[in-house]
Formats: structure tokens, sequence, C-alpha cells
């Protein structure tokens, strides 16, 4: 199991990431840009989509997209910290 873990935290990271970015799915479930009548299938992506390309709230769209990235570099910084102290704690052992 220990050398698996690179390769574990890799398919997180890469998950996290295209979680994150989720768009063509819930554009198909409804077929608009509003993510259904409610909101309901609206991701991040759909989101900045609609703000930038639906209501041409350029700005606004790319506050959005930098957010995400941060929020992705947060999660991947975490999943790595959380990674090394696991391993820490699994060589003095």
């Amino acid at each position: 199991m220990p050398s698996l873990r690179p390769t574990v935290l890799f398919t997180i990271v890469v998950s996290t990431i295209g979680a994150t970015q989720l768009f063509g799915e819930p554009l198909l479930f409804e077929g608009s840009i509003s993510g259904g009548i409610s909101h309901q299938y609206q991701t991040l992506g759909l989101y900045m989509y609609e703000q930038g390309w639906g209501y041409f709230h350029l700005g606004r769209a790319a506050a959005i997209a930098w957010v995400t990235f941060v929020l992705i570099v947060l999660l991947v910084l975490l999943n790595t910290a959380l990674a090394r102290r696991r391993t820490r704690k699994g060589t003095r052992r």
C-alpha cells in the first residue's frame, strides 16, 4: 500500500480538477446555459460560461475563472500536505 500513495495522490488531484471543470454533462441535461430551471445542474464552469457569453459580463467570468484556479491550487496543496504528513508518520514507525 505505501508504494501506491503517489498514484492515489495523483488520481485524487486529477479527479478534483476534473470535477471543478465539469461543463458538458450539465449543459446536455437541460440544453441551456442556465443549468436548469432552478439552476440545479449549474457548476462553476457552466456559471462562468453563462456570465461570460450569456450576459457578456466578461470581467465576472474572468473572476470566476481565477477563483476556480485558486480553489484547485488550494486543494492540490492540501492533498500534498496531507500525503507528506502521512508519509512522515509512516516512516517514524
